[in-house]
């Protein structure tokens, strides 16, 4: 995999040029069935905010920023999730050794890969409308486990300064929801639909979803 494609991201509130990586969940692998072109079976994360509250997030934040932004029009999407489930064998300083899972995130269609610390588990549904876009999986768990690895490892570094190894046992995919905007210089900007979270980090890959508002 490209390595230009990996971004980590620990901690931070975002900001202007800012890096952000909403919040992912945990959930169960999808089923890869197809029912007239719309999939069946895929764990859907719920949406919990309207349009009108997506481009308010939008505007408030290039507020902050110092610039004035006005959204046009905007689409639901999904964002395609790898959830890893790892097992991590911390080096104690004085000898033996520590066992601890871990969950790292990594987005299917970005490449970007953060350490779920903390993440909290809500209600997944399966629940898809035609109307309602799934993002590609370009990333698959072949491209994403030694992001995913050195990730672990570098996370664990930062805490306890000690050496780890890294197994990384499952991958589930799930679907998040975002709000993709359209500003009135046709640029295009996310929102996370569950935590109202504007998406800095995909603005670099922005250009791709133009067409949805064609």
């Amino acid at each position: 995999m490209n390595s230009t494609l990996h971004e980590s991201v620990r901690g931070g509130s975002g900001g202007c040029g800012s890096s952000m990586v909403a919040a992912f969940l945990l959930g169960a692998a999808p089923s890869a069935a197809l029912l007239g072109g719309v999939p069946v079976g895929y764990k859907l994360v719920p949406c919990l905010l309207t349009l009108e509250a997506a481009t308010a997030v939008v505007e408030k934040t290039a507020r902050a920023c110092g610039a004035v932004v006005r959204c046009w029009e905007g689409r639901l999407a999904y964002l395609p999730v790898w959830v890893a489930h790892t097992l991590c064998t911390v080096r104690q300083p004085f000898g033996g050794t520590r066992k601890l899972p871990l969950l790292v995130g990594a987005d299917g269609w970005s490449g970007v890969v953060a350490v779920l610390a903390g993440a909290p588990l809500f209600q997944v549904v399966e629940e898809v409308r035609a109307e309602e876009l799934l993002l590609p999986v370009r990333f698959g768990p072949a491209d994403l486990e030694p992001l995913v690895v050195r990730e672990a490892q570098e996370y664990l570094m930062s805490r306890w300064r000690q050496l780890s190894e890294v197994s990384v046992l499952a991958m589930d995919l799930l679907y998040r929801p975002v709000w993709v905007c359209l500003d009135e210089r046709r640029k295009v900007r996310m929102v996370d639909g569950h935590t109202g979270e504007r998406l800095y980090h995909l603005d670099r890959m922005s250009e791709s979803l133009v067409s949805l508002f064609v």
